[in-house]
């Protein structure tokens, strides 16, 4: 009895084996042919992924391929052809052609293992122009034979896109790439057709309306030219029995930051471009029938430290106050026309007229003609500021 149950237990095993046996080798045979099938659906795609970069070679007449199929890149693919790349991006599943300027620009960077990435568009001619650009994972690459061939990415791209991109009229193209600096926490800049950006300490982009910029401050000055005070009216009502219209009173300038703080010349004198007391007045006397003028007061230089923020929110007052002190009257308070308001100012509450910063550097120059009306004259003060950028 004892050998009969040996036997039985030597079979069984023998027989348990047998069957792991057939099982491994199957198994075997199934990863065969599952690997045999991924390799097949591989090259099948990799035929249908060639044949689309074929067609976008075609489409924009790169020509022959120089490499007799494509290769593998940083999460994607490359086929290099007479007259530029094609690339295929596996995440947009879709072949796009670099070539020209923007390929060699590309290149200078690294191509696809630089911090561009891979590009995400064909390159496209902007309408209207001879301009052509494209757009890359991490930025864009604009080319033209007015502004060259950059590189914007980051911060500055993103306010460039927000502006319009390529059809930004604020900016236009961009004509250098990044410059480092360190300019008082400011550490790079970008200009473009139309302005100049600076990335600030604050972690904010700021925008110069001036395309030569290289540094995010301006040393500008002012220059006013001399005021010319003109009397208009009949002799009998402008002169009245004194035969001369007799002034007095102040004319002061400022500027201010987007905050209302006064910004002080660098100089630090005073902004006073007229004052005169009831005891020294200016006279304009009679002319004619009774228009007078008078011109005495010389150019006035001031220079200033501004920020690219203070030329875009800050400006400039003039507060001024004149009466006319008459022989045989009180005194007449002749009042502002089109003012921007009034404020506590010199002990007193005076109108005043505020100019943009942003406009003036625009400009250049700005003149003025503001009136002063009584009953039965008026006073025209006329005043041209000009502002100078010392800063390039």
């Amino acid at each position: 009895m004892k050998k009969l149950i040996n036997i039985k237990i030597n079979y069984c095993l023998l027989f348990v084996f047998s069957i792991s046996s057939i099982c491994f080798a199957q198994l075997g045979v199934d990863k065969l042919k599952s690997s045999e099938n991924t390799y097949l659906n591989a090259q099948k795609e990799i035929k249908e992924m060639e044949q689309k970069m074929l067609a976008k070679a075609n489409q924009f007449y790169l020509g022959n391929p120089k490499t007799p199929n494509s290769f593998g890149v940083k999460k994607g693919y490359c086929w290099i052809f007479d007259n530029g790349n094609v690339y295929y991006n596996t995440k947009a599943n879709t072949a796009y052609a670099i070539f020209g300027p923007i390929l060699q620009k590309w290149g200078e960077i690294g191509w696809e293992n630089g911090w561009l990435g891979l590009p995400i568009s064909n390159i496209v001619r902007i309408s209207g122009t001879n301009a052509d650009f494209a757009t890359f994972t991490n930025g864009t690459i604009t080319t033209s034979t007015k502004t060259g061939t950059q590189i914007i990415g980051g911060a500055f791209r993103e306010y460039w896109y927000n502006d319009g991109g390529q059809n930004s009229k604020k900016l236009g193209l961009p004509k250098t790439d990044e410059v480092t600096i360190n300019e008082k926490g400011y550490t790079r800049y970008q200009q473009f057709e139309f302005g100049t950006l600076f990335w600030g300490p604050n972690r904010e982009v700021l925008y110069f309306p001036d395309a030569n910029k290289t540094k995010p401050y301006t040393n500008f000055k002012i220059k006013l030219r001399p005021i010319q005070l003109n009397c208009l009216g009949s002799s009998d009502e402008v002169m009245g029995n004194s035969k001369e219209l007799q002034l007095y009173g102040f004319m002061d300038v400022a500027v201010f930051d987007e905050f209302g703080q006064e910004i002080k010349n660098i100089q630090n004198t005073s902004n006073s471009l007229m004052d005169t007391n009831r005891n020294h007045i200016a006279t304009v006397s009679e002319t004619g029938s009774g228009n007078g003028s008078i011109i005495q007061v010389d150019d006035r230089i001031w220079q200033y430290d501004i920020t690219s923020l203070d030329i875009e929110n800050g400006y400039i007052r003039i507060t001024y106050n004149f009466s006319d002190k008459d022989f045989y009257s009180s005194d007449d308070y002749l009042q502002l026309q089109g003012e921007s308001g009034s404020w506590n100012y010199r002990n007193g509450s005076f109108k005043y007229r505020d100019i943009k910063l942003k406009e003036l550097y625009k400009q250049g120059t700005t003149n003025k003609t503001d009136l002063f009306k009584e009953t039965s004259q008026i006073l025209n003060v006329i005043y041209s500021i000009k502002l100078y950028d010392l800063s390039n």
